[in-house]
């Protein structure tokens, strides 16, 4: 049994009525899934720990407690939140009641929240704009925590209904008319001193990002909320592939690793004008353009087993990620140990 890690940041719910056995199970089922350490598992307690912080249940002589800990603010709100998620799958009628020890107040913006002002709208190359935003809060944005979304309303609504805060400590988006829309982006540069964050949007006609974006200009108001997870890996060797939806965040890691790191960049854009997007990753690192036609998946496929010791980082349409995923399970490489992520998908 690993040692679990201690957080200043707490929060426990009491859930009277609910079992503690069941919640031990399902609880075992997320961290085999997700190859997440047990740090705690008894008939009494189970504590596992993420890359946020700890989630955990102990047996009450009434049902049970859950427990959450954290060393960020915004880590301790995701946990909360991811709590609840997976307990809706589980027992749904169990969440009306359920109400965490540091409850924020019902009805306010949640803590991840903010409105944010446009400082600059610049184009990077031929097939991307960089959007500069002044944001009141960075403190949580850092190199373990490179994403973010972008909340977007509908087009030509008038009265946006924005997220709050629910009674049981998630967060309600609203639905249906007012249903806003929040892509993910990277957080491309962060600027701590002067309270700016930079993201790179990816132009395509028909994008409802790019529509929006190609109309923005300097002093407009816009939301975030964030940030997410996807941090830059601590490893020595890394090889990374990517399209167009992954170019700034495969940009921001290689930038942000340390010059030793060895490794290559393989780069499949679409479009011959995206070739020009700028990425400067240590010395021992080389970049790859894929030619049109070849397989960026095939790529990744070989490399994977040519070089097993590297860590692999993967970005692109659903179908292609699939057999990255798959291939990964199959080498037994653990999620600590590599990232394929989806980054959009295709219309059915």
């Amino acid at each position: 049994m690993t040692i679990a890690q201690s957080f200043d940041l707490q929060s426990e719910a009491e859930m009277p009525d609910l079992s503690f056995a069941a919640m031990r199970l399902a609880m075992l089922h997320e961290a085999e899934e997700h190859e997440l350490p047990l740090l705690t598992n008894s008939d009494q307690e189970i504590i596992c720990g993420t890359p946020f912080g700890n989630l955990g249940a102990v047996a009450t002589d009434s049902g049970l407690c859950l427990r959450v800990s954290a060393a960020r603010p915004d880590w301790l709100f995701m946990l909360k939140e991811s709590m609840v998620e997976h307990l809706v799958h589980v027992v749904p009628d169990a969440i009306a009641g359920l109400r965490w020890s540091d409850a924020e107040e019902v009805g306010a913006l949640p803590p991840n929240f903010q409105f944010v002002k446009v400082q600059s709208v610049q184009p990077v190359g031929s097939s991307f704009i960089r959007v500069q935003l002044k944001v009141a809060n960075l403190t949580s944005y850092d190199d373990t925590s490179l994403h973010f979304r972008v909340v977007l309303p509908q087009p030509e609504q008038t009265n946006v209904v924005w997220p709050s805060v629910g009674a049981n400590g998630a967060t309600i988006w609203p639905k249906g008319d007012a249903a806003l829309h929040k892509p993910v982006y990277t957080a491309r540069r962060v600027d701590h001193e002067n309270g700016l964050l930079e993201f790179d949007v990816f132009l395509h006609d028909g994008g409802r990002v790019t529509d929006w974006v190609r109309q923005l200009s300097p002093g407009d108001t816009t939301a975030i909320v964030g940030p997410g997870g996807g941090g830059v890996p601590a490893v020595d060797q890394i090889n990374l592939y990517g399209d167009e939806t992954g170019f700034p965040a495969i940009a921001r890691i290689v930038e942000t690793l340390p010059p030793h790191v060895t490794g290559r960049v393989v780069l499949s854009p679409q479009d011959d004008a995206a070739r020009d997007y700028p990425f400067t990753p240590p010395k021992g690192m080389t970049v790859d353009w894929l030619p049109a036609g070849q397989s960026l998946t095939e790529s990744a496929l070989a490399d994977l087993a040519a070089m097993p010791d590297h860590f692999l980082w993967f970005a692109a349409e659903k179908t292609q990620v699939q057999p990255v995923q798959k291939a990964l399970r199959a080498a037994g490489i653990p999620t600590t140990g590599s990232y394929a992520g989806t980054y959009w998908g295709k219309s059915s």
